[in-house]
């Protein structure tokens, strides 16, 4: 199959070594701030605010690790490879594409796809980070609309086998996933308790 449009290699993994990073320091240092507040009582609250704070970090690097993927896109469908295996996406199981507002050093557009597992029934999010063009013409393109030419295509592809689609079903250009609203509960609890103790 020939590939149209295929993840940065270098970005994927760069930023999969970076939120690796993320995670051993904050588990560090929530694990020093632990030690310190057992020598040391009156540094108790700073370190009951501090430590979920670290856990938190380290839990949307873990979702970030799960969900950023690398992806290669044909005519036919959508190669996801991830370090446990490759994995074919169908058109038809996209529910939606997304590119969002927000850019990794300036640079790197993050995409989104929602899709339903056929075997549990579920949405899935995956995110990924599209090679850049190197066509002038692409490149004139995507600075005029706010859009890249593999959002187009994966937009053209779902449509041309799901006519209902739809572009308002789409999220906002800011979306975040609920996944880090989750994941942050236990610290905005831990912040009140801190504030009204």
């Amino acid at each position: 199959m020939n590939t149209k449009y295929k993840s940065s290699i270098l970005a994927t993994y760069f930023y999969y070594l970076i939120y690796i990073g993320l995670i051993i320091i904050s588990l560090f240092f929530a694990y020093k701030s632990y030690t310190f507040s057992l020598n040391d009582n009156s540094a108790g609250s700073f370190n009951l605010f501090f430590i979920p704070l670290m856990i938190w970090v380290s839990l949307i690097a873990v979702i970030k690790i799960i969900k950023l993927k690398y992806i290669e896109v044909n005519d036919e469908n959508i190669l996801i490879r991830s370090i446990i295996g490759k994995k074919i996406l169908n058109y038809t199981d996209i529910e939606w594409v997304h590119i969002n507002n927000a850019k990794f050093a300036n640079r790197e557009s993050i995409l989104l796809i929602k899709y339903k597992n056929i075997n549990t029934g579920k949405f899935n999010i995956i995110y990924f980070l599209p090679k850049t063009e190197t066509n002038t013409n692409s490149l004139i393109s995507e600075r005029i609309s706010n859009e890249l030419e593999i959002t187009k295509f994966i937009r053209e592809k779902i449509i041309s086998v799901r006519p209902e689609y739809n572009t308002i079903g789409e999220p906002s250009g800011w979306y975040i996933d609920k996944t880090y609203f989750i994941a942050l509960i236990p610290f905005i609890l831990i912040f009140i308790y801190l504030l009204i103790k």
